[in-house]
């Protein structure tokens, strides 16, 4: 077993919920997950940033769309003696506008596809200590923390105005 040992806790209160959120955060515990029945915007600076890679597979289908005009053009005008603008068939000059072309177009199709793959559409079934009363009233943040920590990071949930604290080792 690796030492981790998952502990949940539960609060009314939105404010109470900063209270413990400010409290990990100050422990230096960056990896928890919040469940809320609304939004809550002004604890956004609390919670876990997950990136997306839409980005990078967008930026990878713009370079790869960039290659592939500049090749079709060059290939193309080699194969066939193409001469564009008065200049020698592989001159790259006159290809701006194709690669550019191929560029977007590329790269529009790679992010609408990495966005529909990234999405996960797919219903995600709730963690086992998943409570429904986390959608109706009450507010929770669950995490893993080594056995050490275990009564500190209860301390403070108890110090923070929890109503319950599960910890299952």
């Amino acid at each position: 077993m690796n030492g981790e040992v998952p502990i949940s806790a539960t609060f009314t209160d939105p404010l109470k919920l900063r209270q413990a959120l400010e409290g990990l955060r100050g422990a230096g515990i960056t990896d928890y997950e919040v469940f809320s029945p609304m939004s809550l915007v002004a604890m956004e600076p609390l919670m876990a940033k997950r990136g997306s890679v839409v980005r990078y597979w967008s930026l990878i289908g713009g370079f790869t769309g960039a290659v592939l005009g500049f090749a079709v053009c060059v290939v193309s005008a080699g194969l066939y003696k193409l001469i564009v603008g008065g200049k020698q068939p592989g001159a790259l000059v006159p290809y701006v506008i194709v690669g550019f072309e191929f560029t977007v177009l590329t790269s529009a199709i790679v992010t609408v596809i990495a966005l529909l793959v990234s999405a996960r559409m797919v219903p995600k079934r709730p963690p086992d200590e998943y409570n429904p009363q986390y959608s109706v009233a009450s507010f929770a943040v669950r995490l893993s923390c080594p056995r050490e920590r275990l009564e500190e990071i209860s301390g403070m949930f108890a110090q923070a105005g929890a109503t319950e604290v599960n910890a299952n080792p």
